[in-house]
Order: C-alpha cells, then structure tokens, then sequence
C-alpha cells in the first residue's frame, strides 16, 4: 500500500485517463460520473441489451468496488491502478465472461466467476468470483450445473 500523498496523484491521473475514455462512449453507452472527497463513481450502461453495464468506484483508501453485470465485488484491494483503464476497455469490448454453477437439485447457486480478458488473446485476465460458503462445503463444481454468460461489445464490430 502507498502513502496517501503518493497515491494521491496516482488516482487522479487514472480517473482524468478514465473519465476522457468514458466520453468517448457516448455513442454507444449512458455514461454517469459522481465524485466525492474520498471516492470516483462512474457507471456505464451501454445502449446494446446483451452488453456488460459496469460501475467502478475508486476510494481514496487505495480499494475499489466494482458491479460488472450482475455480479458485484466489494473491498477490493487496489494495488495497480493502471488496470481499470485495460478492465473497462475489455468489458466495452464484450471480453467479459460470467459463469455460474448451481445445484442440479434445486439450482441454488454455488459459485459465480467473473473473468475479463483483458489483452483480448486468452493472456491477461481479471477475475473476480463468490461462493456459498455452506453450499462450498456441500458440494463441488464438478458435481454441478455450469452456465455461462458472454457479453456483447458495446459498439458492433464493422462489417467486412
């Protein structure tokens, strides 16, 4: 973890860098920005149904806290703030996967994952994930239903 005065400025070049890329989405997604003394909100709901909306919120305190689709992931530790420009950027792209494994029985969920490919070629990714502790315990995702969730990019590609 940084000093506060040293990561003081690392935040605030990441959200300008953050908040010019927003901007340049207005094409294609609703884009609302809210910024406090000790947090930056943005929020993306992009205009295409089956894309990714995300919310991203930067605390002073050197954590983050993110919503990407459904899935929600609080009290993240912030440890390179040069990711979030590479994470929005993949998830604007449709490079975002939700998988979820739930019971057969009675399809209480056991597990979510999120990953998000980050370099766009299966290297780089980002992964959050939850689990039912007392499910976990009951069960394996081996014996469980897996569905997966692919995301739309924002924008279509062009036609060629």
């Amino acid at each position: 973890m940084l000093a506060a005065d040293a990561f003081r400025p690392q935040l605030h070049a990441a959200i300008e860098t953050l908040r010019a890329w927003s901007r340049g989405l207005a094409d294609c997604a609703t884009i609302d920005e809210a910024e406090a003394a000790d947090h930056w909100r943005v929020t993306i709901a992009p205009h295409a149904p089956a894309a990714c909306p995300v919310e991203l919120i930067l605390h002073a305190g050197q954590r983050f806290d993110i919503a990407i689709g459904p899935e929600t992931y609080e009290d993240q530790p912030l440890d390179d703030i040069a990711l979030f420009a590479s994470l929005l950027g993949a998830i604007a792209e449709g490079r975002v996967v939700t998988r979820t494994w739930s019971t057969q029985a009675t399809g209480a969920v056991v597990e979510t994952e999120t990953v998000i490919d980050l370099s766009g070629d299966g290297g780089a990714k980002w992964a959050g994930s939850r689990a039912d502790p007392v499910l976990g315990r009951l069960t394996t995702r081996d014996a469980c239903e897996a569905r997966t969730r692919h995301y739309a990019p924002y924008r279509s590609p062009p036609a060629t």
